[in-house]
């Protein structure tokens, strides 16, 4: 009885090691795996007894060759593995203490080693690679007393280190307030590290080369949107896969880009595209002077890009700031159109609250103001505009039902009379800064464009508070000059300004906010600073000559469209610079632009003039008006 005895205390320590193994393998995966590896070899050896059947042996060093694998591929916590090992663990002990009492034991617990269990399922899968995936996390770090906080920084570090590398950044530490981030490079998966570490706040980083992806993303969707020649089904199946991945990639809920500021978050659920530095948007730091009367933050596009909203109360009235730009919005939305008296305009059906039709009665007036109220308890207003065309000497008739549609914009609800409306499917292009006429273009299969107006009154559209924008698209470096002839003068530009040489793009002009604006549309993008038709009339243009070339300019987030008779490449500037002028001089010249001997005149745009010419020349003969 001397030996039983000996067994029954040798696995009674493994099964207690084992147990200890895997409860630390939920809080320290490679801590846990290097002690169940151990505690598995010594049972091993100790279990060679010939009263074991095979199937033990094999079964145990498929488990010792489990966690071998996992342990190569960086000990992450999966727990479909850990449920497997405490069921096969529990089952060899089982069969291994049965031995001791003869074979018919073994024979009864025989059906714990059947390849049929789904622990041994689970471990047989030879598809399951274990190929280490590692990702990149930041974790916000807060405390609201160094001295006394319970966990310090170098214990969180202690803790960290033991699931991959990691580093802390110090942000701040004013009066007893401590706040940085980790960083860490690890094998596990985020949900783990949430529930290891609750008290930080988490996220994943984009790596360079998901920055590479996301590009190859934002440059196909919508040509695979409008590739009319793809067959239907392989268009949807490959947008689709398209906008699945980007969505989980690149996009993240609003709410999670502010870590634990308390300040009031509207649509916190809706996906916006996250910040390419991986960093939390402190809107009560950066923007105290702002937030001194319960602010409130939301996700809002404008011109193709997404931006963090702020909205604050100041002298009685709300004031709307851009706080944060977030990124492109390359995904398809769904829209409704509809057409209102001669106009048709679109929205974003996540921006609507719903289709109405109510009598006249129910639009009620205050100071001089149409306002509509919804079952959902929202006040929203009636644009002057857009219920003129329904009023009969200033009031409704009595018994005219009304379509409305409800649209938010910026926290403000609007209730949009209609003649009809219908569901189409858009991609918002891109335009080179927040535009004031307009809030969206988007564009359909076709490449047409659709309006997105701002509904907001023109004294309150958003103030942009965002540094200016100086990443260029990446292109290929160019030389020289581009001369471009129009309506007699000739432009010579800087070539590296010159974004493209396009086949003619005719202008297509809208009315916004009191004012008339051309437009043309290029490659997903929108360009509203174009010289075109409506100006070249102060240049004596003749009506034989006709425009053959687009140019279009870009620079430090500015763009302008000239429309060119001719277009040739030089490389250097003539060497008579007697008849050249800068466009400032141009300018200056104002109505008396028209009397210059263009024939002789080159006007030279380069990069140190070239802003400056944007600006100045909004007011000048080149451009309309109405363009501010």
């Amino acid at each position: 009885m001397e030996r039983p005895n000996k067994e029954f205390i040798s696995l009674s320590l493994c099964v207690s090691e084992v147990e200890f193994a895997l409860h630390e393998y939920t809080y320290a995966p490679q801590l846990g795996l290097d002690r169940l590896q151990i505690t598995l070899l010594s049972f091993q050896e100790n279990a060679q007894l010939e009263s074991l059947p095979k199937a033990f042996h094999l079964k145990l060093i498929l488990l010792l060759d489990t966690v071998n694998r996992l342990l190569i591929s960086g000990a992450p916590y999966l727990s479909h593995y850990h449920v497997a090992f405490l069921s096969a663990t529990d089952a060899l002990f089982q069969v291994a203490i049965g031995s001791q009492f003869g074979k018919d034991r073994i024979k009864q617990l025989s059906p714990l080693l059947s390849i049929d269990r789904p622990c041994w399922t689970a471990l047989s899968l030879v598809e399951e690679k274990f190929t280490p995936i590692y990702s990149k996390y930041e974790a916000r770090f807060q405390s609201t007393n160094v001295k006394a906080h319970s966990i310090t920084v170098d214990s969180y570090l202690k803790s960290l280190s033991a699931v991959g590398r990691v580093s802390f950044c110090l942000d701040s530490i004013k009066f007893s307030c401590l706040e940085g981030r980790f960083s860490l490079v690890s094998v596990q998966s985020l949900s783990w590290l949430k529930a290891r570490f609750p008290a930080l706040s988490w996220r994943v980083e984009l790596e360079g080369d998901d920055e590479s992806l996301r590009r190859l993303c934002e440059l196909s969707f919508l040509p695979i949107f409008q590739h009319d020649s793809m067959g239907a089904n392989s268009r949807h199946d490959l947008l689709e896969l398209l906008e699945n991945k980007s969505s989980r990639l690149f996009y993240i809920r609003f709410g999670a880009l502010f870590g634990s500021d308390s300040v009031i978050l509207r649509e916190c659920d809706r996906l916006v595209p996250r910040l390419g530095d991986a960093r939390f948007i402190d809107i009560k730091s950066k923007y105290k002077d702002e937030v001194c009367m319960s602010p409130s933050c939301f996700p809002i596009r404008h011109g193709g890009f997404f931006y963090a909203g702020l909205m604050s109360q100041q002298e009685k009235r709300s004031k709307i700031i851009y706080v944060e730009r977030l990124g492109q919005d390359f995904l398809s939305s769904f829209l409704y159109e509809i057409q209102a008296t001669n106009s048709y305009f679109v929205f974003d059906q996540k921006e609507c609250l719903g289709c109405y039709s109510v009598f006249a009665s129910k639009i009620v007036t205050v100071n001089d103001e149409f306002w509509f109220k919804s079952n959902e308890c929202v006040d929203a207003k009636v644009p002057p505009s857009m219920i003129e065309p329904f009023l009969d000497e200033g009031v409704f008739p009595a018994d005219e039902i009304l379509e409305l549609l409800v649209v938010e914009q910026a926290g403000e609800y609007f209730a949009l009379p209609y003649l009809s409306i219908r569901e189409l499917e858009g991609v918002c292009s891109v335009m080179p800064s927040p535009r004031p006429w307009v809030k969206n273009i988007w564009l359909n299969r076709l490449n047409e464009p659709l309006m997105e107006p701002w509904l907001i009154s023109c004294s309150r559209l958003p103030e942009i508070c965002l540094p200016a924008e100086t990443a260029q698209l990446i292109r290929t470096p160019k030389s020289g000059y581009y001369s471009g002839k129009v309506g007699g003068a000739i432009f010579w530009i800087e070539a590296s300004l010159v974004l493209e040489v396009a086949p003619y793009k005719t202008p297509i002009f809208v009315v916004g906010n009191n004012c008339v604006k051309p437009f043309v549309i290029h490659e997903g993008r929108s360009f509203d600073r174009v010289f075109s038709e409506g100006n070249v009339s102060t240049l004596k243009r003749n009506a034989s000559e006709q425009y053959a070339f687009s140019a279009i300019l870009e620079w430090s987030g500015e763009s302008l469209v000239l429309s060119f008779d001719s277009c040739e490449w030089h490389a250097s500037l003539p060497e008579n610079t007697d008849s050249i002028l800068m466009p400032s001089e141009v300018v200056d010249l104002g109505n008396e632009i028209r009397h210059l001997p263009f024939l002789q005149t080159r006007i030279v745009i380069d990069k140190t003039n070239f802003l400056s010419f944007v600006d100045d020349s909004q007011s000048s003969a080149f451009f309309f008006k109405g363009d501010d």
